[in-house]
């Protein structure tokens, strides 16, 4: 039987550093995709993704609810890159190039399929682009991570109905953008 998050984490606090591992081999890819989408630049990215590991192995004890350790790991990272990029960090990473550009380095051209998705997914890199920073925050962890309102609001710092609101205003904005596309 696999220890509990509370088994691993009581274990790091306790010195044993591979229970530090196994909480990162556990929880780890959902803390970088968030931060990799977030960040334009991968070196950027991998940097905060360590100050990420490092302050939340750092602050384990101070973890109240273990149950609630993704979440509580998620909002290091998102706090970390939002301080980053307030101090001038480059923003958004360009997503759904990696299928046209692995074709251009084989040689093939890029099908029209291809191109008309990278098209669509340019305009909901800019429709995003201009929704309000919580409303992306909260687009981000509910769409790309599948967190719940309630998960959300604990890394966000907001409530389950904030998160809602959010989320729907989000949406709302986004189909009104899309259509007029």
């Amino acid at each position: 039987m696999d220890p509990t998050d509370s088994d691993l984490v009581r274990a790091t606090l306790r010195g044993d550093s591979r229970a530090f591992e196994a909480l990162l081999g556990r929880h780890g890819r959902v803390v970088w995709a968030s931060v990799r989408r977030l960040c334009a630049d991968p070196e950027e990215a991998r940097e905060l993704y360590q100050d990420a590991v490092v302050k939340a192995y750092e602050n384990l004890g101070e973890l109240r609810e273990v149950e609630r350790l993704r979440s509580w790991w998620l909002s290091i990272a998102m706090n970390l890159s939002r301080e980053r990029l307030r101090r001038g960090g480059r923003r958004a990473r360009l997503e759904g190039d990696g299928e046209l550009l692995d074709q251009v380095a084989d040689g093939a051209e890029p099908t029209e399929a291809a191109l008309e998705r990278r098209e669509e997914a340019g305009r909901l890199r800019a429709a995003l682009e201009q929704l309000p920073e919580r409303q992306r925050e909260v687009c981000d962890l509910r769409l790309a991570q599948g967190l719940s309102h309630a998960e959300i609001g604990a890394v966000l710092g907001i409530t389950t109905e904030a998160s809602r609101a959010n989320y729907y205003q989000a949406v709302r904005r986004l189909r009104e953008r899309l259509s007029d596309a």
